[in-house]
């Protein structure tokens, strides 16, 4: 009988953490999921502050160039109030688990150089010493994952992910921002090694709206409320199901939303081909961006509009807990 190990992967991001146990059999290239998970929302904690609005990203990115970065005390506290969460549930699920081989932790932002922390963060809090807060409470973690990776990873190696046995694909999951990855030769692609892929928060539109901006649900339900605020609303499915109705606030925004998306996949699928001659396999759209289009069996109208100029084939993946799977195993790969 093959030796097996457990894992523990957390998911963390603007408002929320995702902790997810695994286990991968010996020699085995794929992982199970295991039987603990938690999600836990930020805003059931003391002190954290909801309507936090990070710094300008124009002027985090000059800051970031310096030797020391100096957080406003409101910033200062929403990261701590972050690390104190990732430290407790980490402590809480080896109550449970008991004995893991290694844990990984993926969260949004630009890293520091040395991945022990982040310095740029559209849609959080700035924690440049975040690791090392974590050792300080003996959670065993040195490194931060991309969370965008980490997505692409958990669909590539969890035995039920969508990227089985796939060379070329593209990733695009949706949440507070816009998580999108590339696998080449059945390979994640490190968007930091190649100056000519940009990020989704970093792609333009004619519109001069970046596609997250555009692409998110966060920003789809912010955008759409900020035109119809008599009618506002807290999900995406919302507008979707408004559009539906033939609602003329949900239709724009799903417009807009449907151009952002077609621009990025074309964007991902230039850049596949030119590395490698060949065409893109598989597009998976995936966490709240994914369970949105999934509305009425895929039969929507953001949905229908998205696939109307489309060759490729498209999925969608449901699994919200594959960014925790993939920095599970991340981690076990160290």
């Amino acid at each position: 009988m093959s030796e097996s190990k457990n894992y523990l992967g957390m998911d963390g991001g603007a408002s929320k953490l995702l902790i997810q146990s695994i286990t991968i059999e010996q020699n085995s290239n794929y992982a199970s999921m295991g039987e603990y998970c938690q999600e836990i929302s930020y805003n059931n904690f003391d002190g954290w502050d909801k309507d936090f609005k990070p710094a300008d990203i124009k002027a985090q990115k000059i800051i970031s160039k310096k030797n020391k970065i100096v957080l406003p005390e409101k910033e200062k506290n929403q990261g701590n109030i972050i690390i104190d969460i990732i430290s407790d549930a980490y402590h809480n699920a080896i109550k449970v688990i008991g004995s893991i081989s290694s844990v990984g932790l993926c969260f949004p932002g630009i890293k520091t150089s040395d991945m022990m922390g982040t310095i740029i963060m559209a849609n959080g809090p700035r924690i440049p010493n975040f690791c090392k807060e974590l050792l300080e409470r003996n959670v065993p973690i040195n490194k931060l994952y991309n969370d965008s990776d980490c997505c692409v990873i958990g669909e590539l190696h969890w035995q039920n992910g969508s990227f089985k046995n796939i060379d070329h694909a593209i990733y695009i999951g949706g949440g507070t921002g816009i998580a999108d990855g590339l696998i080449i030769n059945g390979q994640v692609v490190n968007f930091n090694l190649d100056s000519c892929l940009k990020k989704s928060w970093e792609l333009i539109l004619p519109s001069g709206k970046t596609v997250e901006s555009s692409l998110s649900p966060k920003f789809l339900i912010e955008n759409y409320n900020m035109i119809n605020p008599k009618n506002s609303v807290e999900t995406l499915n919302e507008i979707i199901l408004e559009a539906d109705n033939d609602n003329p606030y949900a239709i724009e925004i799903i417009e807009h939303a449907v151009i952002a998306l077609h621009s990025l996949i074309e964007n991902r699928l230039k850049y596949i081909k030119e590395k490698t001659g060949e065409n893109c396999q598989k597009i998976v759209v995936g966490q709240r961006l994914g369970i949105a289009l999934s509305l009425k069996n895929g039969k929507n109208s953001f949905m229908k509009n998205i696939l109307s100029k489309i060759d490729v084939p498209l999925s969608i993946s449901n699994e919200r807990k594959t960014a925790a799977i993939g920095a599970a195993w991340k981690s076990s790969c160290l």
